[in-house]
This record gives C-alpha cells, sequence and structure tokens, in this order.
C-alpha cells in the first residue's frame, strides 16, 4: 500500500513537472530521448541532479515521454524487465481518471492546471525528502 502511495507520487510529480522542463530545454515534441528525459530529470529534481539515475526509480518518466522502442532498450540495457502498455496505464488511472491513454500535449495540460484526478491526497512530491527542486 506505501509502495503504491509512493510510486503514484513519483508519477504525479514528474506528470506535472516535466513537461514544462522537457518543452523549455527542447522544444515541444511528442516523445524525447532518454538523454532528455534525464537531463529534464537532473533539472526539476535536485534527488537525480548527480546523474546516473536508476532506471527503475525514474521508469514512470521513460513511460511518459519516451517511445515504446526506446523504452524497451532502456529496460534491456539495464537488464530490467517493464512492461511500457501497463506503466502507461498505471499512469492513466493516476494522473487521468482512467482515460485510455495520455500524450505530451494532455500530459502538459495537466501539469499547468494541476488538476490530478486520481485520489491520494497528496500533492505529487516525493514525501522522502528527495523530490523537488527547480531551478
Amino acid at each position: 500500500m506505501l509502495r503504491n502511495f509512493r510510486r503514484n507520487q513519483k508519477i504525479k510529480a514528474f506528470a506535472k513537472n516535466l513537461p514544462s522542463e522537457l518543452k523549455k530545454l527542447y522544444g515541444r515534441s511528442e516523445y524525447y530521448t532518454k538523454g532528455q528525459v534525464d537531463r529534464a530529470l537532473s533539472h526539476k529534481f535536485k534527488k537525480y541532479s548527480g546523474g546516473g539515475v536508476i532506471v527503475s526509480d525514474v521508469c514512470p518518466a521513460y513511460a511518459m515521454f519516451c517511445t515504446p522502442k526506446e523504452f524497451k532498450e532502456i529496460h534491456e540495457a539495464a537488464g530490467e524487465a517493464c512492461d511500457y502498455e501497463e506503466l502507461r496505464k498505471e499512469i492513466t488511472e493516476t494522473c487521468f481518471d482512467n482515460a485510455t491513454d495520455f500524450s505530451f500535449s494532455s500530459l502538459e495540460s495537466l501539469s499547468t492546471s494541476g488538476g490530478f484526478f486520481s485520489s491520494g491526497g497528496d500533492s505529487g512530491g516525493f514525501g522522502d525528502g528527495g523530490g523537488g527542486g527547480g531551478d
């Protein structure tokens, strides 16, 4: 239960903070590379500013912003297994009240409106002191 709560917090934090940072750094795009997502993570979250992110820790960010092909390659290179479609379904349940799917545009709209639909009563932070940040 606590693990799901923390994971949902992380999903919401990525959805809230990364669209604007990716757009600022690289312009608007439907997908971004792993390197671009990693850089945006390091700019928005102190926890990731030292480089060398752990794939399993930021997996939802890769599912939000990378192509399915790149997502698969990221996990293969890390020796980890993760289902892209299942994770995107989890993201839609957390952020979009079970919508069928999402895009960069819908994440961007959500991040600027702050309108997360899923219950949980959290503010989208990490809760472990490792998140937050900004420029």
